[in-house]
């Protein structure tokens, strides 16, 4: 439960005690059932007015930005877009887009989901158990992604982008679409 109200700008707002009371009585109830635990979190630190807070608060603002995320630990590249400004815990990593970069989200996502990028850390990175590995920013940092201006380049009338955003998207519409149907051998018996 996450004791913030998100603005029109997308910044996150506490919501103090009396607001909860007011608007969210369940809640306030619910935070008040755990109240000594809360208050106990981080040493002590978090006995004061903001006892049901966040310990770590910080860059929560970042979490309300669309973005790509990640797995911290996965088998394969399994980045997807965060249309939604999903806040999330750690063992997750966030990928968010400077101004301008948003139109090539989609190509960008097609790169780092590529073999390539899980030839990449394979060969780079260090293998966990079972075959997964780490998608750290220390790890990713050094893989060559397209600059903007080879995004942009055109070729045929349109942009490398554009042509490598329409082939994610076709893929991610085949596959939502295979998910859709239903291929257990027993029902059609």
């Amino acid at each position: 439960v996450l004791p913030y109200k998100i603005t029109d700008d997308g910044s996150p707002e506490f919501l103090e005690e009396d607001i909860l009371s007011e608007k969210y009585p369940k809640v306030l109830s619910y935070f008040e059932s755990y109240e000594s635990e809360l208050r106990g979190r981080d040493g002590g630190s978090m006995d004061s007015s903001r006892w049901y807070d966040l310990t770590r608060n910080q860059n929560m603002g970042e979490f309300s930005k669309s973005k790509l995320i990640t797995p911290e630990i996965s088998f394969g590249s399994n980045f997807t877009h965060d249309s939604e400004g999903v806040f999330h815990k750690s063992k997750v990593y966030g990928i968010i887009f400077q101004d301008g970069w948003d139109d090539r989200r989609t190509a960008l996502l097609g790169v780092l989901n590529s073999s390539l990028l899980w030839f990449y850390l394979v060969n780079t990175g260090y293998v966990l158990r079972g075959g997964y590995f780490t998608f750290k920013t220390d790890y990713l940092n050094p893989f060559c992604v397209p600059e903007k201006q080879q995004f942009d380049s055109k070729t045929d009338g349109e942009t490398f982008g554009q042509k490598l955003s329409s082939y994610v998207t076709a893929q991610i519409e085949t596959r939502q679409e295979r998910q859709s149907l239903n291929l257990t051998l027993v029902d059609y018996i």
